[in-house]
C-alpha cells in the first residue's frame, strides 16, 4: 500500500524521466530522501529498510549513535584490524554503502515502479555523489569503551575540494586516520544505459 509520500517521490522521478534536461541537484537528493523517511514512518517499516532508514536519518540528524551506527561502526573496526582485509578506504565504502541501493528499489518496485535513476550505474553514483554533502561533519559515534581492542570511536565524512573524504578516531590513543570515500559499487548491479527508459 502507498502513502502520499511514495506518490510524491514517483511523481519527481516521472517529472525528472520526462524532462528533455534531466539535472539534479543537492537540494532534490535531500527532499527525495526526506520523502522515503516519511514514507517509512507511516508505513512503520523503518526495521524492513534500515539502510535506507540510516541513511534518512544521517540526513537530518547532526551526528548518529543508534543501534544500526553501532553495527556500521563495529564492522569497520574489524576491518581496521584485520591487517589481511587491504585497503580501508574500499572496506568502509563498502560496509556503508552495502544495500542502500536494494532498499530504494524494493521500496519503489513494491510500489509497481521503476525509475532508470537507480537502475544505472552512472545515475546512481551521481545520486550519491550528491548525497554525501548532506553528511559532512556529521559524526557516527562509538557509544561505549571496548577494554583491550582497537577500535573506532567515531566516523565523519569531510570535503576535501569537491571530493569526499572520511576520518576516523581510533581508540585507544584518540588517534586519528583519514583517506579517501571511495566508491565500490559493482556495475553487475547495474542495467546498461541503452536499455532504460528514462
Amino acid at each position: 500500500m502507498s502513502t502520499r509520500y511514495l506518490e510524491e517521490i514517483k511523481k519527481r522521478l516521472i517529472r525528472l524521466s520526462e524532462s528533455n534536461s534531466p539535472i539534479i541537484g543537492n537540494d532534490w537528493v535531500h527532499v527525495t530522501m526526506c520523502l522515503f523517511r516519511q514514507h517509512l514512518e507511516e508505513k512503520d517499516i523503518q526495521k524492513n529498510y534500515q539502510t535506507l532508514n540510516f541513511y534518512c536519518d544521517w540526513i537530518v540528524h547532526a551526528s548518529l549513535s543508534r543501534k544500526f551506527t553501532q553495527g556500521l561502526l563495529q564492522k569497520m573496526s574489524e576491518k581496521m584490524n584485520d591487517h589481511t582485509s587491504g585497503n580501508p578506504s574500499d572496506s568502509f565504502s563498502e560496509i556503508l554503502f552495502t544495500g542502500l541501493l536494494a532498499d530504494i528499489r524494493n521500496i519503489l518496485n513494491v510500489g509497481g515502479f521503476e525509475s532508470g535513476i537507480f537502475l544505472t550505474y552512472r545515475d546512481w553514483k551521481t545520486f550519491v555523489a550528491l548525497m554525501l554533502p548532506l553528511l559532512v561533519r556529521k559524526p557516527l559515534r562509538w557509544e561505549r569503551a571496548i577494554p583491550d581492542t582497537p577500535y573506532i570511536e567515531s566516523f565523519e565524512l569531510h570535503d576535501n575540494d569537491g571530493h569526499a573524504k572520511w576520518e576516523i578516531k581510533k581508540q585507544p590513543g584518540s588517534f586519528k586516520f583519514s583517506g579517501p570515500l571511495m566508491f565500490t559499487f559493482d556495475q553487475k548491479d547495474f542495467l546498461e544505459e541503452s536499455t532504460v527508459k528514462k
